[in-house]
C-alpha cells in the first residue's frame, strides 16, 4: 500500500471539492432495528456507502452513532434488518468474507503500551496469520509516518501518535472498509489535519470509509457524504459541497444556528 500524498487538503475554504464519479456500493444497511430493553436505539435504519468515499455519520450524544458502528462492524447484532457487502447478503459465509475485508477502529486503538510500535504491530499481525508480516509492518510504520520511532514504547507516545498506530494496526489486513469510531477524539488541531490528510488518501486507494464523529470543522474537507442520526433514526443522507454547506444541512436537521 502507498499513501500518495500528492493530493492535499484544505480546511475553512469555500465551497470546492474534488467529486469521484464511483457510484459503486460497497455497503449497504436495509431497515436495521437495534432496542435496548424498551428503548430504541437504531429504528429502521437505511444507508449506503460508496467506493473511494468518506461518509460522516453525524449526530447529537445518544443518536445511535456508536452503536450503528458496531452494527456495521458485526459486534453488535440488530434485532432486524439485512447488511449487504458488494450486493451480498450478510449472512452465513459472507459474514467471513466481510470481516476479512474490514477494519475497524473503536474509542479504544487496542495499543499496547508497554510494547513498542513495532511489536505491536507484528503481535496484531500474528493474531491475524498477516502473510509476509516483516514486509506489511515496515510499510505501514513507514507510510504513517512512525518507522523512526518503532522502537518506542506506545506508551510514550502522544495521543495523535497512538491514532496514527492504531490506524496502522486496523489496516494490517488491507481492508476495502474502514469504519472509525471517534478516531480525532483528544487530538489537538495539528494531529487531527495530520490524520485527516491520512484518511483522505486512504480513501484515494480504493477504500470505504466511514468517520463517527461530532465535528465539522475538521473533517468537512475530507469527506463526500454524510448521514445524520437524530434519536436512532436517520434525518439525512447525501452528498454535500463544502464545510459550509454541511453545518447548513447539520443544523437544519438539529436544529440551532451555523454562525
Amino acid at each position: 500500500m502507498v499513501l500518495d500524498g500528492s493530493a492535499k487538503i484544505y480546511f475553512g475554504q469555500m465551497c470546492s471539492k474534488i467529486i469521484f464519479m464511483n457510484d459503486d456500493v460497497i455497503v449497504e444497511c436495509q431497515q436495521i432495528v437495534k432496542h435496548y430493553g424498551k428503548n430504541p436505539a437504531l429504528d429502521n435504519i437505511d444507508l449506503k456507502l460508496f467506493a473511494n468515499k468518506i461518509t460522516l455519520l453525524l449526530g447529537e450524544n445518544g443518536a445511535g452513532k456508536t452503536t450503528l458502528c458496531r452494527v456495521l462492524a458485526l459486534l453488535s447484532k440488530p434485532h432486524s434488518g439485512k447488511i449487504f457487502f458488494k450486493g451480498k447478503e450478510v449472512k452465513g459465509s459472507e459474514r467471513i468474507d466481510y470481516r476479512k475485508n474490514l477494519g475497524y477502529l473503536s474509542h479504544q486503538t487496542f495499543i499496547y503500551n508497554q510494547l513498542s510500535a513495532a511489536e505491536n504491530l507484528n503481535f496484531f499481525a500474528d493474531l491475524y496469520g498477516i502473510k509476509q508480516k516483516k514486509k506489511k509492518v515496515e510499510e505501514l510504520l513507514e507510510d504513517f509516518g512512525i518507522y523512526n520511532e518503532r522502537n518506542k514504547l506506545a506508551g510514550t507516545f502522544s495521543r495523535g501518535i497512538q491514532q496514527r498506530l492504531a490506524l496502522a494496526r486496523v489496516l494490517l489486513n488491507d481492508p476495502d472498509v474502514i469504519l472509525l469510531d471517534e478516531p480525532f477524539s483528544g487530538l489537538d488541531q495539528n494531529s487531527l489535519k495530520n490524520l485527516a490528510q491520512t484518511l483522505f488518501n486512504l480513501k484515494n486507494n480504493e477504500r470505504t470509509i466511514l468517520i463517527v464523529t461530532h465535528l465539522i470543522d475538521g473533517t468537512a474537507g475530507i469527506a463526500d457524504r454524510c448521514i445524520i442520526l437524530k434519536n436512532g433514526r436517520k434525518v439525512f443522507e447525501g452528498d454535500f459541497l463544502c464545510k459550509e454547506n454541511l453545518q447548513k444541512i447539520y443544523f437544519e436537521h438539529l436544529g440551532g444556528k451555523t454562525g
